[in-house]
């Protein structure tokens, strides 16, 4: 029977943060669905433990699988490749650092299950959210960046770019041949692939909090190649 649920956990050097993350979504999904969900890790590029820890889980829990790509290919590559191998019903992904823990990654999946809803994200900027330990310089690019995205495609989210997302099996089937940006942009390339096709897109509050053990090195550098990536998203016809 397949899983209502695959998680893809996009993976690039996080052996300080992997084993936290996973030990907290199994622990909390398996008191929910025992095999009806998949935990889908793709290392990308990895050159440290890694891949040494997601396999030492794999063989304590069968409901986690991994992909191990060697040439980075990043986060949205990793994405990308995650839910090509993804057979639940409804197909997610959440960061590697466990800023959105189990239990509020669970509020996105209940609001997929309600009648009309295709596409589900975790927001840190609606009323009802809560944002712990994000650094001041940090919450500029990512305001100043969604506001960017919002302009330039009529979008009205309030964060595009939270590590916790959610879609139909009937969403990605429409979109996957649309989905291409491999760097952190991704989420802007679903988002546009979404609406484009006609489907809905929800935000759900949740509380996120920051991670101090980072794999990104320059936020500045990584902020102006998504603009790049977004701004050619545009120019490209879906």
């Amino acid at each position: 029977m397949n899983p209502q649920l695959s998680i893809t956990i996009p993976a690039y050097n996080e052996e300080a943060r992997i084993s936290k993350t996973l030990l907290s979504y199994v622990s909390f999904f398996n008191q929910l669905f025992t095999q009806s969900y998949e935990i889908i890790v793709v290392l990308n590029g990895c050159v440290d433990n890694t891949e040494q820890i997601v396999d030492d889980f794999c063989n304590h829990y069968p409901q986690i699988k991994y992909i191990n790509i060697p040439q980075a290919i990043g986060k949205g590559g990793a994405i990308i490749k995650g839910f090509e191998h993804a057979v639940g019903n409804y197909i997610s992904f959440v960061d590697a650092d466990n800023s959105v823990v189990p239990e509020q990654f669970f509020k996105i999946y209940q609001t997929i299950l309600h009648p009309g809803v295709d596409c589900v994200i975790a927001s840190r900027s609606l009323k009802d959210s809560k944002v712990v330990g994000k650094t001041i310089s940090r919450q500029i690019l990512s305001k100043g960046f969604n506001s960017i995205v919002n302009s330039i495609f009529d979008f009205e989210i309030k964060d595009t770019q939270c590590g916790g997302k959610i879609i139909t099996r009937e969403v990605y089937e429409k979109v996957k041949n649309h989905l291409y940006i491999n760097n952190m942009a991704f989420d802007v390339n679903l988002l546009y692939a979404v609406k484009n096709s006609g489907f809905t897109i929800k935000e759900v509050p949740i509380k996120w909090v920051d991670d101090e053990v980072s794999t990104i090195s320059n936020p500045l550098k990584i902020s102006s190649q998504m603009l790049v990536s977004t701004i050619n998203l545009k120019l490209k016809k879906l």
